[in-house]
Parts: structure tokens; sequence; C-alpha cells
């Protein structure tokens, strides 16, 4: 299994596309063009290509058509114009995110869960490994929990072994939802990220 994860150790996800004015007005020609030309079909469709001997097929068959272009007319609505996300700048301490605390000037503290039931604790081993090695840019105390649902004594050493917190149940109620929640009564994080056993965190995640 580690061997299999190896070949994949090195990839990082690809930049951002820039803005282009061009390609988003070659976008917005091509689309208006299918759209145009998607009437007209639709137009020929309902007043000279139904078969007036088997309407029972014939009318599903067009309202179907239709409906795919309506869903069309929304995804080109969806996608018309290019809106960049504005990246903020990170926020460097608790009172960034919650303006007026009484103690504002401390580290943000971040929880990181990995929840887990029944996957090799190997495989979750990676994933912590990937948690312990997150960076920010400024100092936060970041909190590694490993949530066990199967009560495992084999997870339980890993989490030993690499040194972040183990937390399990004594039932599986609610199953991961509850399990999740069982881990939020016992800790105090800032923020939260949720991860599946098998995710592998980037460095900037």
């Amino acid at each position: 299994m580690d061997d299999y994860f190896r070949r994949f150790e090195d990839r990082q996800p690809p930049a951002p596309i820039a803005y282009s004015p061009w390609r988003e007005a070659l976008w917005q020609m091509l689309a208006m063009a299918t759209l145009v030309t998607g009437l007209w079909y639709l137009h020929w469709r309902w007043t000279q290509s139904l078969n007036p001997e088997a309407l029972w097929f014939a009318l599903p068959l067009v309202l179907a058509e239709t409906l795919a272009f309506i869903g069309l007319v929304l995804f080109v609505i969806n996608l018309w114009q290019d809106q960049p996300v504005e990246i903020k700048p990170a926020p460097a301490r608790y009172g960034d995110v919650a303006p007026g605390v009484p103690d504002a000037a401390r580290p943000i503290t971040v929880d990181i869960f990995l929840a887990t039931y029944s996957e090799d604790p190997e495989l979750v081993r990676l994933g912590i490994v990937d948690a312990k090695a997150v960076t920010y840019p400024y100092p936060i105390d970041i909190r590694i929990h490993v949530l066990d649902d199967g009560r495992r004594p084999a997870m339980r050493a890993v989490c030993a072994e690499e040194g972040v917190n183990y937390i399990t149940r004594a039932t599986n109620e609610g199953f991961k939802a509850g399990n999740l929640r069982n881990a939020i009564e016992q800790t105090s994080g800032d923020f939260l990220v949720i991860c599946d056993a098998d995710t592998r965190l980037f460095p900037t995640s």
C-alpha cells in the first residue's frame, strides 16, 4: 500500500489559470452560438418534426430535449463571466477572525480530524504524516486527532508513535456524523479540518 502512494508523493495541484479577456470573449461567443443553434433546433422540433401518429413517444422525447436545453441555458448563465476568487490575507491572530474577543492576541487553533473506521492503520498514518507537515504563514496551534470508530489497538499504537491524539467511543451511534460530534465535544479548535481516512493534505492546505 505504501509503495502505491509513494508514486504520487511529489504531485502538486496546478496553479490557477490567469484571467484572460480573450478567452472569456471566445467562450461567450461560442456559448451564444450554441444557444442560438439550440433555439433553432427546438423550434424545428416542436413545429415540424413531431410525429402525429406516435405522439406518445414523440412528445416525451422533445420534452426531454427541451429540458436539456434549459439545463444548458442555466449552465451558460452560471459560467458566463469569469469571477476570480479574491484570496484575502491569512489571519494572524484569533482577533482577526473574531473581532472584539478578550483573547484576540492569541494564536489561532486548528483541529485536524482524520475520521476512520476500518481502514488500514498504515493508510491513516500517511494522512497523519501529511497533516503534521501542514504549514501556515504565522505561528498557529495545529492539533491532529484520529477519530477511530473501530476501537482498534493498532490504530491507537500508530497515533502514539506519531504523537497525535486518539479519540474513540464505546458505540457507533450516528456513524460518521456521530463520530465527528463526539470529537467536537472533546476538542476546542477555532477551526476544524475534517478529513477522510485516506485524505492526503498538501503542506499549504
